[in-house]
């Protein structure tokens, strides 16, 4: 599936990094979309890039046509968060999940992604991103 993520930064920033990711409010981006179905379990696995550093893997349900899934914390490498004024924190993903709901022909997706970033500083950055998806 394809699928248009649209980034929504939320609270809990460091004060350092609200205004140089808020700048990508509202922003959507494409990426490539595997769901993996058996009964009532799941994966959607999402690449962002050329790069396998970027991808990611949730495991969940699904209930009728309504799913939930999580991504573990800490999975993945870490991330180094570049805010205003050249100020870098490095990190950790923290504890994200995604819901949403299949169509009823199951060709199309609806989702929220919410999830953030543990910083060294003490800090979490988090996200909120918005899923559309439909079968290529």
């Amino acid at each position: 599936m394809e699928s248009d993520g649209r980034l929504q930064v939320r609270q809990r920033q460091p004060a350092a990094c609200v205004s140089r990711y808020t700048e990508y409010l509202g922003q959507s981006s494409d990426w490539v979309l595997a769901i993996q179905r058996s009964g009532q379990s799941m994966a959607l696995i999402y690449d962002v890039g050329d790069d396998s550093e970027f991808v990611t893997q949730y495991a969940g349900t699904v209930v009728g046509e309504e799913f939930t899934a999580v991504r573990a914390a800490g999975t993945g490498n870490g991330v180094r968060i570049f805010c205003s004024g050249g100020q870098t924190f490095d990190g950790h993903t923290d504890l994200s999940q995604v819901s949403g709901r299949f169509s009823d022909d199951g060709r199309t997706l609806t989702a929220t992604e919410v999830g953030g970033y543990r910083l060294t500083s003490g800090e979490t950055l988090t996200f909120r991103s918005d899923w559309t998806a439909s079968r290529q």
